[in-house]
């Protein structure tokens, strides 16, 4: 059993019998948790016709950094790069809607 890091939380074997690495629960539930805010910030934004954007960009926000925390668990660059423009972008939008 390997611990090393936030990935990791036990070895495994897969149906052909090669040891692969498991997320630890963790970093399983930031993924789904990520998930569900994603989804309801988007829903939101879809069904309202003002939507108060600057708690979107705050919800986003929340987001994108579960989203960061799952991608460098799983050790996902592609996760992880892009999940980070996105927390850029939160920031640019929530110095639009709440400073500016």
């Amino acid at each position: 059993m390997r611990t090393e890091g936030l990935a990791i939380d036990k070895e495994v074997k897969n149906t052909a019998g090669n040891s692969v690495s498991q997320p630890s629960y963790g970093i399983r539930a930031s993924g789904w948790v990520a998930s569900a805010i994603t989804i309801l910030c988007a829903l939101v934004l879809a069904i309202d016709h003002a939507a108060p954007m600057k708690w979107l960009f705050l919800g986003w926000s929340v987001a994108n950094t579960l989203w960061v925390l799952y991608g460098w668990g799983i050790r996902s660059g592609s996760v992880l790069s892009s999940q980070l423009v996105f927390c850029l972008i939160d920031v640019v939008g929530m110095v639009h809607y709440w400073i500016l």
